[in-house]
């Protein structure tokens, strides 16, 4: 088979393979975490907001590599659940700050261990090694389009717009 005719097989489609792989990890974390009634985007929001308290959606949204309007979406859905509040930012009453509430807390604390399993039977399949060195290749190609969109579009989940988010902060 000659090199053009491989390139449009679906194993050989990067975009394929990637899509695909996000397709069974959020399967597996919402077979693990279907009693907390969470998805992967609201688990990651919760526990950047665990990380950084009084964080405001606008930040929040950079870390998280979503448009604003999703991550309002996402934070006023976890609002409702009872798992954040959302109070005028002390700083910038045009924003407002996310703290994780009782619940929420008590939620990541039980979705870490869930999250843990989940994540390793997804990359059961490989060795340790193999494991790791497919978190750095990932980490790698997200670095440089993260480089290379902020640079030609000014990509708001950009870790060089993150950093500059917080420089401004400080």
């Amino acid at each position: 088979m000659d090199d053009d005719m491989k390139e449009s097989l679906p194993e050989d489609l990067p975009g394929h393979l990637i899509r695909r792989m996000q397709q069974v990890s959020v399967s597996l974390f919402l077979q693990a975490l279907h009693e907390l009634d969470i998805t992967p985007i609201q688990y990651l929001a919760l526990t950047l907001v665990k990380s950084y308290p009084g964080i405001d959606q606008v930040s929040l949204s950079g870390r998280m590599a979503l448009d604003t309007s999703t991550v309002a979406d996402v934070a006023q859905r976890l609002v409702r659940k009872g798992f954040l509040v959302r109070t005028r930012s002390e700083t910038d009453r045009r924003t407002y700050a996310l703290h994780l509430t009782e619940e929420g807390e008590r939620t990541v604390h039980q979705a870490q261990p869930l999250v843990k399993r989940a994540r390793t039977e997804l990359l059961s399949p490989l060795e340790p090694k193999e494991r790791s060195l497919l978190i750095d290749l990932m980490c790698k190609v997200l670095q440089e389009h993260d480089v290379r969109f902020s640079l030609e579009q000014g990509a708001p989940w950009s870790r060089s717009a993150i950093r500059s988010q917080e420089r401004e902060v400080l």
